[in-house]
């Protein structure tokens, strides 16, 4: 019985088994891929005990270069993301501890006699959620800007769009 030809689906990304390619080939990639950023056509010869114009050939023929800088990107696009989905949890926490302490402190204000509670107290826990609920919403408030000389170069302020939506928290 022969060997069955591998179909890879049409919409199979580069890094995936590709049509045509044979389980050893694949396996060859797999672990050039995994090797990482520092990878090399050598540290897989050697792992396998192959030669370098083994390796060579089936990495041109496989096209491995493309296909593992393709893997690169889409691993680098994955832990951007996982990135911006833990700062929006973040914020969204912030934002909600944030309304707390402010609430905390309304609540204060409504039910203690004021000799009960320090006015400052009341004051810093107000201000504390306030500012907490609002950097978490991206509001960073006022930039200060001090300089010690005329001879100083302008100062450029950069602030990324962090993907924010306006009805968080």
């Amino acid at each position: 019985m022969g060997r069955r030809r591998y179909y890879a689906p049409e919409d199979a990304a580069p890094w995936d088994r590709q049509t045509g390619e044979g389980a050893r080939a694949w396996e060859q990639f797999q672990l050039y891929r995994d090797l990482g950023p520092s990878r090399s056509l050598r540290q897989v010869a050697e792992t396998l005990g192959k030669s370098m114009s083994q390796i060579s050939k089936i990495s041109a023929q496989q096209q491995w270069t493309d296909r593992v800088q393709a893997w690169d990107r889409e691993q680098d696009r994955l832990a951007q993301q996982a990135q911006i989905d833990a700062i929006r949890e973040m914020r969204r926490e912030h934002a909600l501890l944030g309304k707390a302490l402010r609430t905390k402190a309304t609540n204060a204000l409504r039910q203690f006699p004021t000799e009960e509670i320090k006015a400052a107290d009341i004051a810093r826990l107000a201000e504390v959620g306030t500012r907490m609920e609002r950097i978490a919403h991206g509001d960073v408030g006022d930039v200060v800007e001090e300089r010690t000389g005329e001879s100083m170069p302008p100062v450029t302020f950069y602030m990324p769009d962090n993907q924010r939506e306006d009805n968080e928290a």
